[in-house]
């Protein structure tokens, strides 16, 4: 009689386990009365920070350049080398050249100024254009140097220069080219 009971008992759990089960795969709810039990929390991922985003107008067949705060776009058969910044700085610069074409293209970028040097920094001289959708400061120097300076909100201080100021019209085109890919990071000037 006892073994009975217990085979009943078991068969009655065993279907109120499957009634259950059922209606929680129905989408009747849980049939659990007890106190909630606490989950576990996951820890907060880290927002990926983005990069400087990618020239959009990019001649067919060039390369992209991307340094910390910017990207450039250069043509086939061109080189870079790369330069660390001015000691006391961070950041750096990189030389595009060509052995088929005189002059080249320099970007330097540089970053941990003190406040007094960025108000220096802004008060340089120059003539207000417009280099790749972005407001600069340009200026030739010693007769040779073309240079846009452009200091960013978040104190990055660019400097865009071709040695190209006595070459050929078309040296100058193709330079002018490549200084439309240019794209920081943050575009905004701080001057």
């Amino acid at each position: 009689m006892i073994r009975r009971m217990l085979v009943l008992g078991l068969c009655a759990l065993m279907l109120c386990l499957a009634t259950a089960c059922g209606q929680a795969s129905a989408g009747a709810g849980p049939t659990n009365t007890s106190a909630p039990q606490p989950t576990a929390t996951l820890p907060p991922t880290a927002t990926p920070i983005p990069g400087p985003p990618t020239p959009t107008n990019v001649p067919s067949g060039w390369q992209v350049y991307s340094g910390a705060h910017f990207t450039i776009a250069y043509p086939p058969g061109w080189s870079i080398t790369t330069s660390p910044a001015q000691t006391g700085l961070m950041g750096g610069g990189v030389i595009l050249a060509s052995t088929q074409s005189p002059g080249n293209v320099t970007v330097t970028e540089a970053y941990g100024y003190t406040q007094s040097q960025l108000q220096s920094i802004c008060q340089l001289t120059g003539t207000p254009t417009t280099l790749a959708g972005i407001s600069m400061k340009y200026s030739v120097g010693e007769g040779v140097h073309r240079t846009w300076a452009f200091l960013d909100s978040k104190g990055v201080n660019f400097t865009l220069d071709t040695l190209d100021a006595t070459q050929p019209q078309s040296v100058q085109q193709t330079h002018d080219s490549i200084l439309a890919t240019f794209r920081p990071d943050d575009p905004i000037s701080d001057c």
